[in-house]
């Protein structure tokens, strides 16, 4: 039996296909690419600053670190406000957790929900 090591078509955990985006880099699924592919259009149109993927942020509880979120996409507007992009086809309990978590722990970062 002969075993392939190629990743490139290998699916998520939730059947999800890696996907490249226009900047050439790859995402966890074709809706995070789609989401990076608007992102990079609305830089390049001065619509935003600028954005980073998969932005760690670690979430506490009474002063207790509890987990790490890694977010989509972490936006900065023209006048530095910062604002969350998540890219979700199917929100699972744990995300939803770590949503409202991040809305406690971060008030002043609006978090935005992109669907299918």
């Amino acid at each position: 039996m002969i075993k392939s090591f190629s990743n490139f078509n290998r699916r998520g955990k939730y059947n999800a296909k890696r996907s490249k985006c226009w900047a050439g880099h790859f995402h966890a699924s074709r809706l995070e690419a789609r989401v990076c592919d608007r992102l990079l259009s609305k830089v390049q149109g001065g619509e935003i600053k600028s954005y980073e993927s998969q932005v760690k942020f670690p979430l506490t509880q009474a002063g207790q670190h509890i987990t790490n979120h890694f977010v989509d996409f972490l936006l900065t507007h023209l006048d530095g406000r910062k604002e969350v992009w998540e890219a979700k086809g199917h929100p699972t309990q744990i995300w939803v957790l770590k949503m409202k978590m991040f809305i406690a722990n971060y008030p002043d970062i609006k978090y935005t929900v992109v669907k299918k």
